[in-house]
């Protein structure tokens, strides 16, 4: 059985090596609306870790105030986290953009804000460094993400060995 210690490494290392580099491949990859779905998709997955359980609308909405505060939690779960990766549309408070940081968080004409790539991409990933640095010491968020370890799993990728059909 694992240690507290090696769960917690190995949290880090879903998060880190599959999650967030997976955004970055994306992004780098051309599939820019894919690393913002990706990116949606990693804040439910570190509330879940955060709260100790299955992400939740209140969980999600407390992990952007928290962590991520100069973006709506609301406008941030309901257009970004529902209407884009469950619809594939977006519900009307964003422009989604790349390769423009001076723009970012800006509000345009229409009234939405500007939210560029790159940027988010930094501030995800200041998100999780602040995390795994709480883990370090604070033991009841420790715990929680145990917790939600050991109830949901995380995202591994493992070499499985198939063992061929005998014909006959």
């Amino acid at each position: 059985m694992a240690s507290d210690d090696e769960i917690i490494e190995r949290i880090k290392k879903s998060l880190k090596e599959l999650a967030y580099e997976g955004i970055i491949k994306a992004s780098d990859g051309g599939s820019k609306m894919g690393a913002f779905i990706l990116a949606s998709c990693f804040i439910d997955y570190l509330a879940g870790f955060y709260y100790g359980g299955e992400s939740t609308p209140s969980h999600y909405k407390g992990f952007v105030k928290k962590f991520l505060p100069m973006y709506n939690r609301n406008s941030l779960y309901h257009d970004l986290r529902c209407k884009i990766v469950h619809n594939y549309s977006e519900g009307g408070s964003y422009h989604f953009i790349d390769n423009t940081p001076d723009v970012h968080m800006a509000t345009a004409k229409d009234g939405r804000i500007v939210v560029n790539l790159e940027n988010f991409i930094c501030d995800i990933k200041d998100v999780m460094e602040r995390y795994f640095k709480l883990l370090e010491n604070d033991v009841p968020l420790r715990n929680k993400a145990i917790i939600r370890y050991q109830n949901l799993g995380i995202l591994t990728v493992n070499l499985v060995e198939i063992g061929l059909p005998t014909t006959r």
